[in-house]
Order: C-alpha cells, then sequence, then structure tokens
C-alpha cells in the first residue's frame, strides 16, 4: 500500500471508530445522567442529538484538517518534528481553539467529559496510525539499505 493510501485510510478509519466509540460514551453518559421521570419533571426536549451532531461535526472538521498529514509524504516534510507537525499541528490547534470557544473560557466538569470523549477516541486512534506510518517508514528504509 502506498503512502497516500495508506493516509487516506488512516483518515477515513479514525473518523469512523471515533465516532462510533464516542457516540457509545455519549450514549452511556446521557443514560447514567438521566433523570427521572416524575410529576414534578417532565423533560420537554431531549438534548443529546445535540451532543450526537456537536461530535460529527468536530470530527468532520478534525478529519478534514488531517489531511495536511498528506504533506509528510513530499520530501521537505520528511524530517521527524516536519511529519509530527504536518500530523498533529492543525488538528491540535483546531481542538484547542473549539474547546476555549464553546465553552466561553469556562472549564466545568460537564464540559470537560463531553470533551474528552469527543477529542480522546480521535486522537488515540490518529496517533495509532501514526505511529504505524512511521514504523512503515523505518521498515522501507531499512529494506533499501540492505
Amino acid at each position: 500500500m502506498t503512502k497516500r493510501k495508506f493516509i487516506l485510510f488512516s483518515i477515513l478509519k479514525t473518523f469512523l471508530f471515533s465516532v462510533i466509540i464516542s457516540w457509545i460514551f455519549f450514549f452511556l453518559l446521557i443514560y447514567v445522567t438521566r433523570k427521572p421521570i416524575t410529576e414534578e419533571y417532565h423533560p420537554r426536549c431531549d438534548m443529546s442529538g445535540l451532543a450526537y451532531g456537536i461530535s460529527l461535526g468536530i470530527y468532520m472538521v478534525l478529519s478534514l484538517s488531517s489531511f495536511t498529514a498528506l504533506l509528510s509524504i513530499l520530501k521537505p516534510f520528511e524530517d521527524r518534528l516536519k511529519s509530527w507537525l504536518c500530523w498533529f499541528l492543525l488538528p491540535v490547534l483546531i481542538t484547542l481553539w473549539s474547546v476555549f470557544s464553546m465553552s466561553d473560557g469556562k472549564l466545568d466538569p460537564e464540559v470537560s467529559i463531553s470533551f474528552l470523549i469527543i477529542y480522546l477516541p480521535w486522537f488515540l486512534f490518529w496517533g495509532i496510525y501514526y505511529n504505524r506510518y512511521k514504523t512503515k517508514l523505518l521498515y522501507l528504509k531499512n529494506e533499501n539499505t540492505v
């Protein structure tokens, strides 16, 4: 598999796996924190769809920003630090911007938990694929020198 195909499949698989995992965690979180319906408490609207929609939108933006990883194929970006920056700089900047803009600078426990549910699966999968990319690249370099 070429480097370009590997990166494109990594973006797709990271998107799909992180969406599924975060939606499962959101479902569990909403189920656990749900208040029982009584005569005094009748919820008029279930806001769980909003959480799923926001997480899907954030994953779309992170996946689009991860196309910068394709720059690591080019010769000038094959250095270890430059390659890491191609893979992670734009997604990390977008993550920091969205955390501070959506929370208005206040990080309460609910916001922290929801951002961990959204961002942690994506960055874990993206880090795994980056590690696989680097080991594949080292394997190809060692194979060419022998």
